[in-house]
């Protein structure tokens, strides 16, 4: 049991160190909106990964065959790489919302972080994470590699100990991202959002450029 805990432990930290688009977002939502706003997103990554996990656990046989079929890797790629694209678009044409100083009330920022939002945020983080075809095949290769050999026990230990992983340390970026709204100066934002978009852009196009080639 020891070692299911700590090859969960260690396929979490590779998971969770992926510099990839929700890299990105966690850094420009937490330093644009704060904590509980990154904290959102964070969530939509997460519920991504459980949707992915139980289907791999309950279809990994018919999952093998969607993944051999001809052209799953390019129109995967070319569907994922152009939704990070038009999210990166939208990132880099949106305004950045005003973030909160220390000599500004909270209920300056409270528009920026209504209920509305915090749902966009969770949504974005949902898509962006299960678009990204990284993921999907990770999930699925802990399950073709360990889980088949598992009970049904040890499979929930092994991926409760990856998932536990991943949001631990899913909230220390967006812990870090927070402590940054601190310091940064409010005309940073515009180009820390243009930055962010701009990373997200290119990351979709190396991603259907990776279908293509």
């Amino acid at each position: 049991m020891n070692d299911l805990l700590w090859r969960g432990l260690v396929l979490g930290l590779s998971l969770s160190f992926l510099v990839g688009p929700m890299m990105v977002v966690f850094i420009q939502v937490g330093v644009e909106r704060g904590f509980r706003a990154a904290t959102m997103a964070a969530f939509g990554s997460w519920t991504s990964d459980v949707m992915y996990i139980f289907l791999v656990y309950f279809g990994i046989s018919y999952i093998f065959s969607i993944t051999k079929a001809e052209g799953f890797r390019f129109w995967s790629s070319l569907f994922g790489g152009l939704i990070l694209v038009v999210i990166g678009l939208a990132i880099l044409i949106r305004r950045p919302v005003a973030t909160r100083s220390p000599a500004i009330p909270r209920a300056a920022n409270v528009a920026g972080n209504s209920s509305k939002s915090y749902f966009r945020l969770w949504l974005m983080g949902f898509v962006i994470n299960t678009i990204n075809p990284f993921p999907a095949f990770f999930w699925l290769g802990v399950m073709s590699s360990a889980g088949r050999s598992l009970s049904a026990g040890e499979t929930t230990v092994l991926f409760g100990s990856i998932v536990g992983t991943v949001v631990f340390f899913d909230l220390i970026k967006v812990l870090l991202a927070k402590r940054l709204q601190g310091w940064v100066r409010t005309s940073y934002i515009g180009y820390m959002r243009s930055f962010s978009g701009a990373a997200l852009v290119v990351l979709g196009v190396v991603l259907i450029i990776r279908g293509v080639m």
